[in-house]
């Protein structure tokens, strides 16, 4: 009896220590890195540029309801330095940010791994609504240094969220993946609920990429996402003069819709849009009885304007 009881014993301690080195192995799994990358001092695509984005992947899981973000920048320059101060931006009434890691590779190949802890602070907040960042700084970055992060975006579990793909950023890319798995309609048991109370039978897109380089829709194939993978993606720079970086930026917007015809959609979402205007209008407080008394009946729209504004 005691004999088979340390036996169980031996193997049970040598289960917990397998397991826990295939965790902690797990959790130090970076991406392997080129060596061409650590010796890297420029790009072509982007002279003077601070730094170069070698690899990013954003997973957007809507039915675990999770986003997670990883990011690989070489530092080219001094002034590249500073894309080691993270910050991560985020509502903490409807997310939660964890799994945050991070390390520095110097050019020798020495790694120094983020060993220190992310502070929360609040960077904007009014009557209703608090935005919020995790900000977190890598360790001895020099240039030269390649620096690599990962953490995860949290949500509840009945709630939704299609996302936005921001691709192009102010730093060439080598190299960037994209996947996001959406809610499954199959399930006849569940629906989605969007805007105006309208139900959700399908996940649409929006793509402001050029033609040869679309989004891949591999559900009901290899597996249940929407993929995109992109390289050698050029820097959008906000330069004087030039259009509004988020009007022209590459970039996937995603939504839930109900796939209602155009004209029926329009339909149907100018009554809301209608009674929003009443509802900040207030005709229950005296507005039209007021208007009526400095106005007359031949005043045209833009003469009654005028009259009910302030001197």
């Amino acid at each position: 009896m005691t004999v088979s009881y340390q036996y169980c014993l031996r193997w049970l301690c040598a289960f917990v220590f397998v397991t826990s080195m295939a965790s902690l192995s797990k959790a130090d799994d970076w991406p392997p890195i080129d060596p061409a990358d650590l010796a890297l001092k420029s790009i072509p695509q982007q002279p003077g540029a601070p730094g170069v984005i070698l690899l990013r992947e954003e997973n957007d899981n809507d039915p675990l309801h999770f986003h997670s973000t990883y990011e690989r920048i070489k530092i080219l320059t001094e002034a590249g330095r500073e894309y080691a101060d993270i910050e991560l931006p985020y509502s903490r009434k409807s997310f939660r940010i964890d799994s945050i890691s991070g390390r520095t590779i110097h050019a020798d190949g020495s790694i120094v791994p983020f060993e220190g802890k992310a502070f929360d602070k609040t960077v904007e907040k009014g009557h209703g609504f608090r935005y919020n960042v995790k900000a977190f700084t890598l360790p001895g970055v020099q240039v030269g240094s390649i620096i690599e992060y990962r953490y995860s975006l949290r949500y509840d579990d009945n709630t939704f969220y299609s996302p936005e793909w921001i691709v192009q950023r102010n730093l060439f890319q080598t190299h960037a993946k994209f996947k996001f798995t959406p809610y499954q309609f199959d399930k006849v048991s569940q629906y989605l609920v969007i805007g105006h109370d309208r139900i959700a039978d399908r996940v649409s897109w929006t793509s402001y990429l050029p033609k040869d380089s679309q989004p891949k829709d591999t559900r009901g194939m290899r597996s249940e996402s929407i993929d995109l993978e992109l390289s050698d993606i050029p820097p959008l720079l906000d330069e004087p003069y030039s259009p509004p970086v988020e009007a022209v930026r590459m970039r996937v917007n995603f939504y839930y819709t109900d796939g209602a015809k155009i004209e029926d959609y329009w339909k149907v979402e100018s009554k809301y849009w209608n009674k929003d205007v009443e509802a900040f209008v207030n005709h229950r407080d005296g507005a039209e009885q007021t208007l009526a008394k400095i106005t007359t009946a031949g005043d045209s729209p833009e003469q009654k304007v005028k009259k009910s504004m302030p001197l």
